[in-house]
């Protein structure tokens, strides 16, 4: 009578690693392959615009695809190419605030003044619990020498994020920029006193005169 051989479980199991390893690195080197083949030579930032754009490519009606693909490339100084993502995503939603952040952003990069002011403004009557683009605006409108507008957006600003360093900085050169020198003082200490390492605040109030 023939006796049935059994294989010990040790080698059982052994055998089963093995295969499962092998088709564990037969996977991965698939997708290795097409990961590299899609998206050859390109730094880590080039692979995010092109997968959004793929994104904005499966479906135009997108809205949050064409705010990642403008903001991408916003990141990368592709600001013309990230404006008509924004135009995009504001023809789909017209009141949409994140759309108008982002465009307002792009066009302050691209000292477009008076455009970016208004997209700010937009931003604050859609939902005037955001408050981010009144720092914004305060800068434009410093830009634009409306220095009134600048400071009625900071002390906003401030009202809000009152332990800002760079609210209170920006506020000390309105003020100095107007001659009011204890103001611009006051404000220049405010952010040392949030940012002990805030050196243009140091070298403003040295400027000015003051010993921190």
């Amino acid at each position: 009578m023939l006796l049935e051989r059994t294989v010990p479980i040790k080698q059982v199991i052994i055998a089963l690693a093995v295969s499962l390893l092998l088709i564990l690195t037969t996977f991965l080197s698939i997708g290795y392959a097409y990961f590299w083949d899609k998206y050859p030579n390109k730094t880590m930032a080039e692979r995010e615009i092109q997968k959004y754009a793929l994104e904005v490519g499966d479906d135009q009606k997108n809205i949050a695809a064409h705010l990642n693909l403008g903001w991408a490339q916003e990141q990368q100084g592709f600001y013309d190419e990230a404006l008509d993502q924004f135009d995009q995503a504001l023809k789909l939603d017209p009141n949409n605030p994140t759309a108008h952040f982002n465009k307002g952003l792009v066009l302050q990069k691209k000292h477009r003044i008076d455009e970016a002011i208004a997209e700010f403004n937009k931003v604050r009557q859609l939902d005037w619990e955001y408050v981010d683009p009144t720092f914004n605006l305060a800068e434009l409108y410093f830009a634009k020498g409306d220095y009134q507008n600048a400071i009625s957006n900071l002390k906003y600003y401030l009202g809000v994020n009152r332990s800002s360093s760079n609210g209170h900085f920006l506020l000390g050169q309105v003020y100095e920029a107007e001659g009011v020198r204890n103001m611009a003082i006051s404000e220049y200490r405010a952010a040392l006193a949030y940012d002990p390492a805030y050196r243009e605040a140091r070298d403003a109030l040295n400027r000015l005169g003051v010993k921190d």
